[in-house]
């Protein structure tokens, strides 16, 4: 005869539950009630720092991971993605690196935390580090995730070398109907070619599958116009090369001044830049408009001073509005895969 299973034994059964099933806030007051029978208990507080993660409340899942019983635990994954997303990215990256000098790291640890020293290198503007990362996960640990190709796709754009794009595409295996990420990436290879009219074929069929895959995953409008700014962006610089300025000027204004602001700081900043930039030809001459043209040039420049605000691209773009506005930045922020998940940080069942 089966017997009765205890309190505690029956509180982890739940959480294992939703765990499975990805209910993440269950998931939660099932570790609180482990916690209440079993105060400390090691793999409660593991699986509520990930549900934490899962929810993207990051400071509780710091602090939780910064406190006894586990603070010097090796979670320096988990504690390096906290910092990242919460943007302390100088002590994200000082997290990752110590862990990865360690001599007993395993390989699968390893390379989730490559995959975050690059994702750091991208935001920081440190672009060929980052593609050296990217390469050092492909040739030594074999990584061949779309993701990451992905990724190192949109290294190669934040560095300047879109122009690489096609022969990197088919080294990697990776086509542009794989998937929104890599047809934008792809898109910006064709704006450094200059074959405009490719490129924004490319950017509306990559448009059109990220506004299915996106509602696919469940998110409202709003959020899924937020994820494709970088490509409604790209779009509008396309169209404004092409000649087609009033259609430009209709997406640039969307991301300045919609209802819903982009949550992107770079994507508004080359918004900005790219506004600046064709304004002589699209504002009439009076003070309102010199002073929206000063206070967009500071919200530039201010992006490029802050710590990680925006990187090599912002970079650019201050470039852009330096010089006068006399031309649009070519390549907005490269569209990365793993910005939305937290990589590796998958709780595991009890």
């Amino acid at each position: 005869m089966a017997t009765e299973a205890t309190p505690l034994e029956a509180a982890f059964e739940k959480l294992n539950t939703h765990i499975k099933n990805q209910h993440h806030k269950k998931a939660l007051k099932a570790c609180d009630e482990i916690l209440a029978l079993a105060p400390g208990d090691e793999d409660a507080l593991r699986c509520k720092v990930v549900a934490h993660m899962q929810l993207s409340e990051f400071q509780p899942a710091l602090a939780l991971l910064n406190k006894p019983p586990l603070a010097g635990q090796e979670l320096a994954f988990e504690k390096a993605y906290c910092l990242y997303r919460l943007g302390r990215l100088d002590e994200a990256s000082s997290a990752a690196s110590a862990r990865l000098a360690a001599p007993d790291l395993e390989p699968e640890a390893a390379s989730s935390l490559l995959q975050l020293a690059a994702q750091l290198d991208y935001r920081r503007g440190r672009t060929r580090d980052c593609i050296n990362t990217y390469q050092t996960l492909v040739q030594q640990y074999k990584a061949g995730s779309l993701e990451l190709k992905t990724n190192v796709l949109a290294a190669y754009v934040a560095a300047g070398l879109a122009a690489e794009l096609p022969d990197l595409m088919a080294a990697l295996g990776v086509r542009s109907k794989d998937g929104f990420e890599a047809a934008y990436n792809a898109a910006c290879g064709l704006v450094e070619a200059g074959q405009l009219a490719a490129a924004e074929y490319e950017l509306r069929q990559a448009l059109k599958m990220g506004r299915e895959t996106l509602f696919g995953e469940d998110l409202a409008e709003e959020e899924v116009e937020d994820e494709l700014a970088p490509l409604s962006g790209q779009l509008a610089h396309v169209l404004g090369r092409l000649g087609r300025a009033g259609e430009a000027n209709e997406i640039y204004d969307k991301i300045i001044r919609g209802s819903a602001p982009v949550s992107d700081e770079t994507v508004r900043a080359l918004a900005h830049n790219n506004a600046i930039a064709d304004a002589p030809h699209r504002l009439e001459p009076g003070p309102q408009n010199r002073k929206y043209i000063a206070s967009a040039t500071k919200r530039l420049e201010a992006l490029v001073e802050r710590p990680g605000g925006g990187g090599a691209a912002a970079a650019a773009a201050a470039a852009g509005a330096d010089d006068g506005g006399a031309s649009g930045v070519g390549t907005l922020a490269a569209v990365q895969v793993v910005q939305r998940q937290a990589p590796g940080a998958q709780p595991s069942n009890v």
